[in-house]
């Protein structure tokens, strides 16, 4: 009885001794730390590297600052807007394309580049980018259509007709330099017949209207002037054409000679009135001379006014 129960409280006196013991080597001892699976050893952080630089042409990394109209015979450069929204510097290289936006395929019109763009920032490119191009103009009617590299972006601008003030000059494609005066409104003229001064009236509630065109051919070659007809007078939403039929039936007095076609030599010019009637109630302000030519590469409209 007492032999069983001093087996059992040395058994139970291993036990806890054995607990203690551990306990003690645990907090005592690093190197059986380390064998228990413990590292010490210090971490290393794996170091983010910044994104490339980046110019996708999505919004807000690429501007066009082109206009929307430019008139025939007008002047305007081409300014573009690129954003680097990547995270390093880097480098632009893009061809500058042109087309027509209805069938036309892309061309390249010039090479653009920017070096060393800094993350977050901007630079803005124009012609002449190649040193060669220092403006974009056009003589005909059409639409034109631009795009910068792969860029999404890829605005159109609409030519249209060339507005010039009165005395203004135009030259046409071909060389031919044409210009038209202010005009003069009147209720009547005066002409000669047979020897005296006689008045001349227009249509009941019309007056006449004269303008004096000047052409002069420098083409190189013979060529024909325009035609009297293809001048047009505009008002409100009329027009009229020089029609023989309400013109003055006899030279007027201090307008000088008729307008007339010509076949006109290298470096010879031609002047002359043109006559038209229209509302009397119309003032010199509300008038517009159009002169329009339509060719193989589009339609020419030149607009002469008050401005």
């Amino acid at each position: 009885m007492d032999m069983s129960m001093n087996r059992r409280g040395v058994i139970e006196a291993i036990g806890v001794g054995g607990l203690t013991v551990l306990a003690g080597c645990s907090s005592n001892s690093p190197n059986e730390q380390s064998e228990q699976g413990e590292d010490n050893t210090p971490t290393q952080t794996a170091t983010e590297v910044p994104a490339p630089a980046k110019f996708d042409g999505t919004a807000g990394t690429v501007e066009y600052h082109i206009p929307q109209e430019l008139g025939i015979g007008e002047r305007a450069t081409i300014k573009i807007t690129i954003h680097n929204t990547g995270e390093r510097s880097g480098d632009f290289s893009a061809p500058l394309y042109v087309r027509d936006p209805e069938d036309g395929e892309w061309q390249v019109l010039q090479h653009w580049e920017a070096n060393d763009v800094p993350p977050g920032n901007s630079v803005k490119m124009e012609t002449p980018a190649d040193g060669i191009t220092k403006f974009i103009q056009f003589d005909h009617i059409r639409r034109v259509q631009y795009r910068l590299g792969e860029l999404s972006k890829s605005p159109v601008i609409q030519i249209t007709p060339a507005n010039l003030s009165w005395g203004e000059q135009y030259t046409t494609p071909e060389g031919y330099i044409i210009g038209i005066n202010q005009p003069s409104l009147q209720d009547t003229y005066e002409h000669k017949k047979f020897g005296y001064t006689v008045s001349a009236e227009p249509d009941d509630g019309n007056q006449w209207v004269f303008v004096n065109a000047y052409v002069k051919n420098e083409t190189g070659q013979t060529a024909l002037s325009p035609f009297g007809s293809d001048f047009v007078l505009i008002y409100d939403n009329s027009q009229v054409r020089q029609n023989y039929d309400d013109s003055p039936f006899y030279d007027p007095i201090n307008q000088g000679d008729e307008f007339e076609v010509a076949e006109l030599q290298p470096g010879i010019e031609r002047s002359g009135w043109i006559a038209y009637q229209i509302p009397s109630n119309i003032s010199a302000n509300d008038i517009t001379i159009a002169w329009s030519k339509t060719t193989f590469d589009g339609d020419i409209i030149i607009n002469w006014g008050s401005g």
